[in-house]
């Protein structure tokens, strides 16, 4: 079982196509949703656990509004991610719990290492060294 979980994105044309769930109520969880809700077919759900957003900038504020108000970003507030499946999210909402489509899972929490929040949600952390050359290599290389 595979799960795709994310903490900051370099390429969003990547998510086209996709069920992306972006997890969190600042600026960085803000712009992320934004540029995924920008990629073809994309579909993007924010889940924040806040009644409403308390410290974003102006502009992010106003973008992510347009963007809820014209469907482009589905917007969970008073929510917290339970699960997180191969391709599905469970989250606690302000009316009850609810399943979501998840191909991707970004989380954009400051204020929460993020490996404590996904093993939570059921993720199991897989740590592996990659082989790199040695100083002597290199130097042999050069």
């Amino acid at each position: 079982e595979r799960r795709h979980v994310f903490y900051d994105i370099v390429e969003m044309e990547a998510f086209a196509g996709a069920a992306v769930l972006v997890v969190g109520g600042g600026d960085s969880a803000i712009e992320s949703a934004l540029g995924l809700a920008n990629q073809p077919d994309t579909r993007v759900t924010l889940s924040y656990r806040g009644t409403e957003f308390s410290r974003l900038k102006d502009r992010n504020r106003a973008k992510i509004d347009a963007a809820v108000k014209a469907g482009r970003v589905r917007l969970l507030l008073s929510s917290q991610v339970t699960r997180i499946d191969e391709h599905s999210a469970e989250l606690n909402t302000a009316d009850g719990p609810e399943t979501i489509a998840a191909d991707h899972v970004i989380v954009r929490i400051g204020g929460e290492a993020a490996y404590p929040f996904v093993e939570r949600c059921g993720v199991r952390i897989v740590k592996k060294a990659l082989a790199t050359e040695s100083s002597d290599d290199a130097r042999k290389a050069s």
